[in-house]
């Protein structure tokens, strides 16, 4: 049974339990359907608990989850479209650096802690209170 299962690892391209365990997990990230959500656990890790779903409410506006989001009308990249012309010397990044979810979401969460939620026009609008 050990022989068959190890068999099927390798037929399948796995270097054994490990490799396949890895890659169900980044397809089980990958294909969350809601585009917001998969970013919950990097949100997670820059945002207190009680301010979690109010930053996803903010990345479902701004970007819609997505991470290359531009917006033609200003200098605002990333998921929490971060003004790259404002916050970008600020933080000494580059608006290349700004599509990286990682840094746009440190970058969104330190804003957050210095100013509120006001530098966000959804919030200030009502939509994720």
């Amino acid at each position: 049974m050990t022989l068959l299962i190890a068999l099927c690892f390798v037929l399948m391209g796995f270097g054994g339990p490990t490799d396949l365990a890895q890659h169900v997990e980044t397809v089980a990230f990958e294909q969350i359907a809601d585009p917001v959500e998969r970013w919950r656990p990097l949100v997670a890790q820059h945002f207190p608990p009680d301010q979690v779903d109010t930053a996803l409410c903010i990345i479902r506006h701004e970007s819609g989850g997505d991470p290359t989001a531009d917006n033609p009308r200003s200098t605002a990249s990333g998921l929490f479209q971060i003004l790259g012309s404002l916050w970008g010397p600020y933080y000494g990044v580059s608006r290349s650096e700004l599509y990286e979810p990682t840094t746009n979401t440190r970058l969104a969460g330190d804003i957050w802690k210095n100013n509120g939620w006001s530098p966000w026009s959804p919030y200030q609008r009502g939509a994720c209170r």
